[in-house]
């Protein structure tokens, strides 16, 4: 029979009025108070939330982290069976090809994720053992550590480098006769460093670390191809943390003996993790990273024609990892961006732009985009490699945010290239998407679609500019006014700036005096949004509206275009001579304005702006 008293906790407690409750049972309460947030204070809920919110952030770094640590994963429930005697099968290949026996812990890393932990004694215990004279005794106790290690949660990191086990470990990598012993030590290692920051800086402070893994990614020819990988995983999880473990890495020579590794490789194994610690080695700036300096090209130089070489793999995750890695060198100045070009690697970073994953895309679309930064001749290079046909079909409105936002960027920097270089990108048909963008794209796309804009009507020709114009770019960026970032609404003002001085050059040039992009500009409500920004906080917006009405919607402005106008249309009729007297006469020869004799025609003075047309 159903208990009475479960079914009546069932209900909403908000349908129990107080009296009800007053005669409820304890049990019976504390189901109410268990339904969902009844009987919670505010502080209460506040705190689960946090907690929440705490585990889940955990958790995604966890994820994160397990992407690098040397650990196998967890099979789904339905294909554990299978995938478990997979696994084992693999795990052993790789420890006997290192001389080493297998062992059903290896599977799982020896610790299941609900095992319990060894006491503080039982860690120091087994870390005594590392020092064992016989090697099989350390090899045994080497892979116990490394199966606490390869715990999927909460790994003991800091217990095992507070009983010192780490001194043993990098022991272990000079084992040289005892490839099982080493390949276990660097497996540890690895795991070690994939933790916390704290746990990468310790392995690169420990004395002799980095030189024992490097050495033994410059034993290559002498060992298994798998110790070989396993030294190249804890260097990059160890290069991977910080600007300072990057450059410990750096300094301690590995480029040559990694890239000679991974250049005589005889599996993919070796290069995937060679290419993506090569994209550690090179990174500066991003995401997490946001800050970081760049390491210095002379130490990079070395990995460039491998990088040149991996380019043209097929597997997406190596292909990912090469294009970060010339993202990063090519982010900064000339000399980084020609150092890349210098490899030949333009024609495929352009083709992989296109790639379907965007994995592969995205870093092939920031490295292009790096490389297009350069100067003329280094842009030229790009264009050269139909780099302009490649980007069209980036701007697609039904491609994804991520494509448009980047591509109209790659666009952006080609347009700040020389007059041709501009023409290139407005014959290739690229200004309409990207004015389209321009429109109805996400924010980040506007923004880069406005620099676009700006660039190309900053180094354009006036009829470059009117082109632009007559494509209707003056509405959406007269709408970029009202918008609360105050950057973006900058770059608006300088691309509306540059297409006025451009009409101004237009209407010089055909003698009219007016300037035919004044009155588009207020058709589109852009005079009304510049009166707008005169009381804006910010001060530098305030004052370039304030010289844009000034220079090109103010009276006096109207003022000099109409005095234009009338001289240009009393030179041709009237012809000027200078009489007897010393005064102005008509072509007829009739007495006209007297004036001083020593009267001169003086040019116009320069406008207050200090701009000649």
């Amino acid at each position: 029979e159903p208990d009475p008293a479960a079914a009546a906790s069932s209900q909403p407690p908000s349908m129990a009025q107080p009296e009800e409750q007053a005669g409820l049972t304890e049990q019976q309460r504390s189901r109410m108070r268990a339904y969902k947030n009844a009987g919670l204070s505010s502080e209460e809920m506040r705190r689960r939330r946090d907690e929440v919110g705490a585990q889940l952030r955990r958790q995604r770094h966890d994820e994160q982290v397990f992407k690098r640590r040397s650990l196998l994963p967890q099979p789904p429930a339905g294909e554990a069976a299978e995938a478990t005697a997979a696994d084992a099968s693999d795990a052993a290949s790789r420890m006997e090809e290192c001389g080493g026996a297998s062992d059903a812990g290896a599977v799982q890393g020896g610790a299941r994720p609900g095992s319990p932990l060894p006491s503080a004694d039982g860690l120091a215990l087994l870390v005594g053992r590392l020092a064992e004279p016989s090697w099989e005794a350390r090899l045994e106790a080497t892979r116990r550590l490394r199966h606490l290690l390869c715990r999927v949660s909460d790994p003991p990191v800091d217990e095992l480098l507070q009983a010192g086990a780490l001194p043993w470990l990098i022991a272990g990598l000079s084992e040289s006769g005892h490839p099982a012993l080493q390949f276990e030590s660097a497996w540890a290692i690895t795991n070690v460093a994939s933790g916390q920051s704290r746990h990468s800086l310790a392995v690169a402070e420990a004395p002799g670390a980095l030189a024992a893994l490097v050495a033994l990614l410059d034993s290559w020819e002498r060992q298994p191809a798998q110790l070989t990988e396993q030294a190249a995983w804890a260097l990059a999880n160890i290069a991977g943390d910080s600007a300072a473990t990057r450059d410990a890495v750096l300094a301690a020579g590995t480029i040559e003996p990694l890239a000679r590794a991974v250049r005589h490789a005889s599996g993919d194994g070796l290069v995937r993790v060679g290419a993506w610690c090569l994209a550690n080695l090179c990174r500066c700036g991003n995401g997490r990273h946001a800050g970081m300096a760049a390491p210095q090209l002379a130490a990079l130089q070395p990995c460039l024609p491998l990088l040149a070489r991996l380019a043209f793999y097929s597997e997406p995750d190596i292909l990912s990892d090469v294009c970060w890695a010339l993202a990063y060198v090519s982010d900064g100045d000339n000399d980084r961006v020609q150092a890349v070009i210098d490899t030949g690697v333009c024609r495929r970073l352009v083709a992989l732009i296109q790639h379907p994953q965007q994995l592969v895309a995205r870093p092939a679309l920031r490295a292009v985009g790096n490389l297009v930064t350069g100067d003329d001749i280094q842009t030229q290079v790009l264009l050269n490699c139909q780099l302009l046909p490649a980007l069209s079909s980036l701007l697609s409105a039904d491609g994804p945010d991520w494509a448009r936002k980047d591509a109209c960027w790659v666009a952006s920097n080609v347009a700040a290239g020389n007059r041709s270089q501009i023409q290139a990108v407005l014959d290739c048909s690229l200004a309409g998407p990207v004015l389209e963008a321009l429109r109805y794209a996400e924010f980040g796309t506007r923004k880069e679609a406005a620099w676009f804009v700006a660039n190309a009507a900053s180094g354009g020709s006036p009829e470059q500019v009117n082109y632009l114009v007559s494509c209707g770019c003056l509405q959406p960026l007269c709408d970029l006014l009202n918008l609360p970032d105050a950057r973006i609404v900058e770059v608006a003002l300088t691309a509306l700036e540059a297409v006025l001085r451009s009409g101004a050059s237009l209407a010089a040039a055909a003698g009219s005096g007016r300037n035919p992009f004044v009155h588009l500009v207020e058709e589109c409500s852009g005079l009304e949004r510049l009166e707008y920004l005169q009381s804006h906080e910010n001060e530098r917006l305030y004052r370039r509206s304030h010289l844009l009405i000034d220079r090109y919607f103010s009276a006096s402005a109207d003022d000099e275009a109409l005095d234009e106008e009338r001289g240009d249309a009393d030179e041709q009729p009237l012809q000027l001579t200078t009489g007897s007297g010393g005064g102005i006469s008509g072509g007829d020869g009739s007495g006209g304005l007297a004036v001083p004799a020593a009267f001169e025609f003086q040019e116009p003075p320069a406008s207050a702006a200090g701009f000649h047309f």
